[in-house]
């Protein structure tokens, strides 16, 4: 007799929202999640094993762990925005207009 078993993790979306990724330094939309994990037989979920929320960054993918304060943020609102005023977040470094332009001739 053969037994298949295992675990697989799913994962369900909770929110969207605009956030600085401390990874890539951009104001991107971040994708909050719950990723649960279960023991499977027969390639059916019988045992849940754990359940965590994370926050997966939408310009480079970074998965960071999730923190309490984004259950109250409503849908498509912005975490930790900066104030007006406020010098912009610094970006990924950009090539130099020399080589974006064509050559004059």
């Amino acid at each position: 007799m053969v037994v298949f078993y295992g675990w697989k993790s799913v994962r369900h979306p909770i929110n969207l929202f605009n956030a600085g990724c401390h990874v890539c330094q951009r104001l991107t939309s971040h994708l909050r999640m719950l990723q649960k994990t279960a023991f499977t037989l027969y390639f059916i979920p019988f045992i849940p094993l754990r359940s965590k929320k994370i926050v997966i960054c939408g310009a480079c993918g970074t998965e960071k762990p999730d923190i309490p304060e984004l259950d109250a943020l409503p849908l498509g609102g912005t975490f930790g925005a900066q104030p007006p005023g406020s010098p912009p977040v610094a970006g990924p470094p950009s090539a130099p207009a020399s080589i974006l332009r064509p050559p004059t001739t």
